[in-house]
């Protein structure tokens, strides 16, 4: 699973960003929404501004200053080796994962809502009868007992359903509707209805999301109700009467639709309309283009603003090779060009070796990891190593690697390091932002610490 811990690591800093600026975003356009007197239609275009915003991921670097030396501090005190495996889960514990898990759930468990309910409305509209004499640019008409008010649905093939009892719809009311479902289509909103979906799915975890889609489909639909009055000459009042009678006809709340877009969907959306409809002013429907212009720039720098994300600022990194011990076989890591250094992103204990824990030695083991550009470890050398007994001011000489003494070798140690290396996850190093091979020294300690009645092993890493 450790290739999941890295996803989540990688995962989550962006997310919480996004979903950061999101939240902020929404927030602004509620607050100009509620103080600005705006038209039905600028109020919508607003709400679609900031639908599109969630698309928007940080993208906007902002410079932040790097520090001379590189140089990451221990991660962790240490490991003791009588729990070592227990301790060594504990110690690489992120919460990135379980938030990253949360996510994915939610995310799925939306997603297969939604296709629950596309298959049912799908399902409930197979029979339907074509209506011949109502031809509507851009979809096809047919009526249907599955409906109690309109609702167009499909997005590559566009249908306009209507319930079974529209021919006892006056002349004007049919022709209101229709203009109304034209809107619909003019205005793209089966593909809005796309986008919002979308939104839930990847962001449902956000309450704002939710907020808003609800007003996305009540400006929707009174935008769409602004058309119908000013294009078929209903009357106010009559346009109300046929509403307040599909409120009527709605027996209980319909659920929200990721497919498809209801005349009548809530009756509490339909109140809302109502109200308006009937209590509306001519001081909101006017608003000029120079100041639709300006309000829509202000929003778009906004947006922007709110789409950036921390870069470091490239500076000449420090390169300190580590120096071998006088008389060893091993060299030292070479200097290094790289503007940004590589960087962990998962780790794993060493686990002690159990010869030497019971032997009373202690060790120290440098390794220089070969990071290729894609983050995996391609080389493994051990340049510096020491093993000392416990009480002893000085570490032991030793012919070989493989030569033991009470039974330990330095090649205990180093196996153990180089498995828990094994474990090690690296983002790249990088040179004029792109990822470079580079190289990384780690060292290893295995210590044995004074407890209560007898000595306590333990191992830690560090990186630095």
């Amino acid at each position: 699973m450790a290739w999941f811990h890295t996803l989540a690591d990688q995962w989550w800093p962006l997310f919480a960003l996004h979903m950061a600026e999101i939240s902020l975003f929404l927030a602004f356009v509620a607050l100009v929404d509620r103080l600005l007197k705006l038209s039905v239609s600028t109020r919508y275009a607003l709400w679609v501004l900031a639908l599109a915003k969630v698309f928007v991921p940080p993208f906007l670097a902002v410079p932040a200053p790097l520090p001379e030396r590189f140089a990451i501090p221990a991660l962790f005190p240490g490991v003791f080796a009588s729990n070592a495996t227990v301790l060594q889960a504990n110690a690489a514990f992120s919460p990135y994962p379980l938030l990253f898990g949360l996510w994915l759930v939610s995310a799925v468990f939306i997603l297969g809502v939604m296709v629950k309910r596309h298959l049912q409305l799908r399902q409930s509209l197979e029979v339907a009868t074509p209506i011949v004499p109502l031809p509507l640019t851009g979809c096809q008409v047919f009526e249907t007992r599955a409906v109690v008010s309109p609702m167009l649905t499909g997005l590559l093939r566009t249908r306009l359903y209507l319930p079974q009892d529209w021919r006892a719809w006056s002349p004007q009311q049919l022709q209101a509707i229709l203009r109304h479902e034209t809107a619909h289509l003019r205005g793209r909103d089966l593909w809005v209805l796309g986008m919002e979906s979308a939104a839930l799915v990847l962001f449902g975890l956000n309450p704002l999301v939710w907020l808003l889609r609800r007003r996305l489909a009540y400006l929707r639909e009174l935008r769409c109700d602004m058309v119908a009055l000013s294009e078929s000459g209903i009357s106010a009042l009559d346009y109300s009467k046929l509403l307040y009678a599909f409120a009527e006809k709605q027996l209980r709340p319909a659920p929200a639709m990721s497919s498809g877009i209801a005349f009548a969907a809530q009756q509490s959306t339909l109140y809302k309309r109502l109200q308006h409809l009937l209590t509306r002013k001519e001081s909101e429907m006017k608003a000029g283009k120079f100041r639709q212009a300006a309000l829509f720039g202000f929003m778009g720098v906004v947006m922007m603003m709110l789409s950036w994300q921390c870069s470091e600022l490239p500076k000449q990194v420090e390169k300190t090779p580590v120096s071998p011990e006088r008389g060893s076989n091993v060299t030292a890591a070479a200097p290094q060009d790289f503007d940004q250094p590589p960087d962990v992103t998962f780790f794993q204990t060493p686990k002690y070796p159990e010869p030497a824990k019971q032997a009373g030695y202690e060790g120290e083991i440098f390794l220089q990891l070969t990071i290729a550009a894609d983050g995996k470890i391609t080389k493994m050398v051990p340049i510096k190593a020491a093993i000392t007994k416990k009480g002893m001011p000085t570490s032991l000489k030793l012919a070989a690697p493989e030569e033991k003494v009470d039974g330990v070798s330095v090649t205990d140690f180093v196996n153990a390091a180089i498995e828990a290396a094994h474990g090690f996850k690296f983002k790249p190093a990088l040179l004029k932002g792109k990822p470079v091979e580079s190289q990384a020294v780690v060292p290893f300690k295995f210590k044995l610490e004074q407890s209560v009645g007898a000595l306590t092993p333990r191992a830690e890493v560090e990186l630095c």
